[in-house]
């Protein structure tokens, strides 16, 4: 998050399946960029 805050959330089945380094589109959220697939982790980039 732009100030250092974390979020946690879920995220549908689909997911599971991206590669690290992935940018995908939280709807309702904006875009976060795939750290870690086991724990699925991601971290904010959107402006």
């Amino acid at each position: 998050m732009p100030d250092a805050s974390t979020a946690q959330g879920l995220a549908e089945e689909e997911c599971q399946g991206l590669k690290e380094g992935s940018i995908i589109q939280f709807e309702r959220f904006g875009f976060v960029r795939i750290d870690s697939e086991s724990p699925f982790m991601a971290y904010y980039t959107h402006r």
